[in-house]
């Protein structure tokens, strides 16, 4: 994945503490960064609106709503429409690589 020339500041989306620690230290050692986390992506919309980010990265369940309305909501606002999104699960099935594809 390539950095962004113009803004490299994450937001990263996912309720446990631990996983929002080896994100972060895996992308501060890559060159990202800053790096800041919510647990949910209502949170994350809320602080989307209220400050740039070059890159999201969300697990795929979260509440109150998953990765795949989180992608519809952000795609249906112009002003965030654009953000790159690396959603990140541990759940092998293959259809929810299906609709977080149609989600944006």
């Amino acid at each position: 994945m390539a950095k962004s020339d113009t803004n490299q500041t994450v937001l990263i989306i996912d309720p446990s503490g631990v996983i929002t620690r080896v994100l972060t230290v895996m992308l501060t050692e890559l060159g990202w960064g800053p790096v800041e986390t919510v647990p949910t992506p209502v949170e994350a919309l809320t602080q989307l609106r209220e400050k740039r980010f070059g890159l999201v990265l969300t697990d795929w369940a979260t509440e109150p709503m998953d990765a795949g309305e989180f992608m519809k909501s952000l795609r249906a606002d112009a002003a965030l429409a654009a953000i790159p999104v690396m959603i990140v699960t541990g759940n092998p099935d293959p259809s929810q690589y299906i609709l977080a594809n149609d989600a944006g």
